[in-house]
């Protein structure tokens, strides 16, 4: 096995200085092995590994580069550490015949955007980091989420625009789909980005293990993972274990599946019941209809997507309807079955009366639950609840220096909340000032996108609030009209004594984007005039952020009610 050089920023390359090892020495991760020379400085290449050296692939004075054979090595066979005793494991774990003993300064458990960001963050600061993951690299994210839903639904958009084509004075003939070719592109991208964060992980020297952790009373971490087996003494643990669909009782027949396989699917069924109105569900209704689906989603609120803006869900309902897209909501279902032909009857209770629906297949989306492994939360003396681990205001658990980020503490279910989160426990571990809150936007894409930033008009009104609110609509928005999208509006809230911009809602083309103008605005304590002093290019879409801005005080300039 090899021990290669790790990333030299700038692409340059490095001097190998005193090698500190020889053929035959045994090695253990945290080790120095050779010092390396750059323009920054010397700086020791050590150890992520335990092994014995067999082979020396450097001289000392020669030139190395990122990726360069600095070392071949064979690990150790005996399974005992540099000390030459046997480590614990835990009494349940299965036997096991090589059992590896490592240091850390943090060990971060999952690879998830939450916690691979938090180990390149951590590797970053100097730390030496080991990264734990049952599954794949980037987690659900990367994997059966975020990016494979957008990229299924860039097709579906792309599909619609080919479409619409005619609006643009352009003669598209027939456009047609290849399923195939969607997903193989899905699962392309999914591959590429797994791929560059290994690489980065691996260039950054973050230690990856494969296999399932679990946290002991001493703070140890025990790692099982094929025929291997791992102790990790860590002097910090970051738990970055994510979350799963909920599956209802009711849901537990070959007709129902969640979200991880419909994006595992290579077919869009010919008809498909949704039964939740949330962030998911109404993202999968708009993919699936745009390629032709009959949809219909199920509600139990009184309201589709949750919090969001009634504006901007108003919005989105109308434009459900215009796209097929039936919508009921106050209902309750109450039973799934499958026919003799293999399809699905949905019952619902709706206006005190019993409805029956069918279709194809039918998509649950009921909501997500944090990623826990009760029995062994309960062995480290870890608190959880039903939302999930607890933590303090620091991220961490009432086990000392351990700590829990995004979906699997209850917070935020967002990717990139959960990424922040990591930044902010290294921070507070290297002991460094606590900077000011983040504003954490939300971006749901529906067509068109929503996004929202802050405070909402419903939060200010229950907190007391006093605000001014500005909409602009892009309909009055050149840009807008060019892309044929000007459909919705931007939404800026101001506190109205200190005249800060406390939050904002975009719906329309480009949500996605704005927002994190409106999110940096709030995140700055700027004002009206902070936003409305800036210059927007001409023609954007980010011009109508500006109009809402000039909304607050003078008077939108290119709309009036």
């Amino acid at each position: 096995m090899e021990i290669r050089m790790g990333l030299i920023m700038g692409g340059k390359s490095a001097v190998a200085g005193t090698i500190e090892v020889r053929v035959g020495d045994r090695v253990e991760p945290g080790q120095t092995l050779l010092n390396t020379e750059t323009g920054k400085g010397n700086r020791p290449f050590k150890s992520m590994v335990a092994g014995r050296i067999t082979r020396i692939c450097v001289e000392e004075g020669s030139q190395v580069r990122t990726g360069d054979v600095l070392f071949e090595y064979e690990e150790a066979a005996d399974g005992s550490g540099a000390d030459g005793r046997e480590p614990a494991m835990d009494k349940n774990a299965a036997p096991c015949q090589d059992i590896k003993r490592m240091e850390t300064d943090v060990a971060v458990i999952g690879a998830g955007p939450g916690g691979y960001v938090t180990a390149l963050y951590a590797a970053g600061q100097g730390l030496r980091v080991v990264l734990i993951e049952k599954d794949q690299l980037g987690g659900t994210c990367l994997n059966r989420g975020c990016i494979p839903t957008k990229t299924l639904l860039q097709s579906a958009h792309l599909y619609d625009t080919f479409r619409r084509a005619g609006e643009f004075g352009i003669s598209s003939g027939n456009v047609t789909v290849d399923m195939d070719k969607v997903f193989d592109r899905k699962d392309r991208i999914c591959g590429e980005n797994r791929r560059g964060i290994g690489f980065l992980l691996d260039s950054s020297r973050v230690t990856v293990i494969t296999g399932t952790a679990q946290v002991m009373p001493d703070r140890a971490v025990m790692v099982k993972g094929g025929d291997s087996a791992y102790e990790i003494k860590a002097g910090y643990v970051v738990l970055a274990t994510g979350s799963r669909p909920v599956m209802p009782d009711w849901a537990r027949t070959p007709v129902c599946m969640d979200s991880r396989e419909a994006l595992d699917s290579r077919s869009i069924p010919h008809s498909l019941i949704i039964i939740g109105a949330g962030v998911i569900g109404m993202e999968f209704a708009f993919l699936y209809a745009a390629f032709g689906c009959r949809v219909h989603v199920i509600e139990y609120m009184d309201h589709m997507l949750g919090t969001t803006d009634a504006q901007a869900a108003a919005v989105i309902a109308r434009t459900a309807k215009e796209k097929g897209i039936r919508i009921d909501l106050s209902s309750r279902v109450t039973r799934v079955l499958e026919t003799d032909s293999k399809e699905a009857v949905v019952f619902y209770e709706k206006d005190g009366m019993e409805h029956a629906a069918n279709a194809e297949k039918v998509l649950v989306a009921v909501g997500r639950a944090p990623e826990i492994d009760r029995e062994a939360m309960e062995l480290a003396g870890i608190r959880f609840d039903k939302k999930g681990i607890k933590t303090d205001e620091n991220l961490e658990t009432n086990m000392e220096e351990v700590y829990a980020i995004g979906d699997v503490n209850g917070r935020i279910q967002l990717a990139h909340a959960a990424s922040a989160q990591g930044i902010q426990v290294i921070d507070r571990i290297l002991k460094r000032p606590k900077g000011r809150e983040s504003v954490i936007p939300s971006v749901i894409f529906t067509s068109p996108e929503i996004g929202s930033a802050g405070k909402s008009e419903e939060q200010c009104r229950e907190e007391d609030i006093k605000v001014k609110v500005s909409v602009f609509p892009f309909t009055a928005n050149g840009k807008a009209k060019i892309q044929g999208e000007s459909e919705g509006f931007v939404k800026l809230i101001m506190e109205e004594q200190s005249r800060r911009i406390i939050g904002g809602v975009v719906v329309g083309p480009d949500a996605s984007a704005l927002i994190g103008c409106i999110a940096v605005a709030i995140t700055n304590n700027l004002t009206d005039d902070g936003l409305s002093g800036t210059v927007f290019a001409h023609p954007t879409t980010s011009e109508a952020v500006w109009e809402a801005a000039m909304g607050l005080s003078t008077g939108c300039i290119h709309y009036h009610e």
